[in-house]
């Protein structure tokens, strides 16, 4: 860089071209001003060059992307409807399979004391509604139980001249 140019760089240099556009007292720059219509002093592309990278940087280091909060929050509505949704199916969940383990106890020990069939068999006859249910018998007593794990267990008992009867039921509202 010659020191003309550093000069004129910094406008202290004696003649510097872009002191009189700035001013605008140019001949040149005031003549197609006024064939043009423009009010703008006539600018140099050096001076628009170093005038669009400065405005690029700026804007380049404030101006940051926009944050994407919505993933994070369409995954916390998520849980929140999955949470409302159980616990507002809690309830009916549990009075339903508590009626069908009574059923299928019901049913499993009449089929199993009264008609002689084996627990496996007699889990055929189950509905299919409660088909989930799990048997199990205690010989013992004469008694079969149905369970849903987690929801709900009934045991009915083998009386002789009764037939099968049910527990009384507890926790159920």
């Amino acid at each position: 860089m010659t020191a003309a140019s550093a000069a004129d760089d910094k406008g202290t240099g004696a003649g510097a071209p872009w002191q009189a556009i700035k001013a605008g007292t140019s001949a040149s720059g005031a003549i197609r001003a006024k064939r043009s219509g423009n009010i703008l002093p006539d600018l140099s592309s050096r001076m628009i060059q170093r005038a669009m990278t400065n405005t690029t940087q700026t804007q380049a280091s404030s101006v940051q992307p926009p944050r994407r909060h919505w993933p994070a929050r369409l995954g916390l509505i998520a849980v929140l409807v999955a949470v409302a949704a159980f616990v507002w199916g809690w309830g009916p969940a549990r009075r339903y399979t508590q009626t069908g383990a009574a059923y299928g106890a019901r049913v499993a020990c009449s089929c199993r004391y009264i008609g002689g069939r084996s627990l496996p068999d007699c889990h055929k006859d189950l509905e299919r509604q409660t088909a989930w249910a799990s048997l199990s018998e205690d010989a013992g007593t004469h008694s079969v139980t149905a369970s849903y794990p987690l929801l709900a267990s009934q045991t009915a008992t083998f009386r002789p001249g009764w037939g099968c009867q049910l527990a009384p039921w507890t926790g159920a509202h």
